[in-house]
């Protein structure tokens, strides 16, 4: 598997900026290219973002192991749900996973067929 320095780059910078144009440019590529999500797509890019969602699922399953073992006080329990909550978002985002529930349910005079 290709993997360049830029993708390596680009993977450390990718929860460091708030957007992913400015993680590009910090990582090397150009402000036009960063427009482009091309390189998301990339073996190389998916290569290298692998091995960084694998730590994040790991530390994810820690969290939930430490929540259930109802070890922490409250404070940490609060810390500890809030950590999970962005850890999977986090994995979610980077994995190229649903972020959000995008299904429909169609409206018959103005109730779902759920409400009936």
């Amino acid at each position: 598997m290709y993997v360049t320095t830029r993708h390596r780059r680009l993977v450390r910078n990718t929860l460091k900026y708030a957007s992913r144009k400015e993680a590009m440019i910090a990582s090397g590529y150009s402000p036009t290219y960063s427009h482009c999500g091309d390189i998301l797509k990339t073996k190389g890019y998916i290569y290298a973002m692998s091995d960084f969602i694998k730590q994040l699922k790991d530390e994810q399953q820690r969290l939930i192991k430490a929540i259930a073992g109802k070890e922490l006080d409250e404070v940490e329990y609060k810390d500890a749900v809030s950590a999970l909550d962005k850890i999977t978002k986090n994995t979610q985002l980077l994995s190229g996973g649903a972020t959000e529930r995008t299904e429909t349910r169609p409206i018959y005079n103005g109730k779902s067929k759920d409400d009936e």
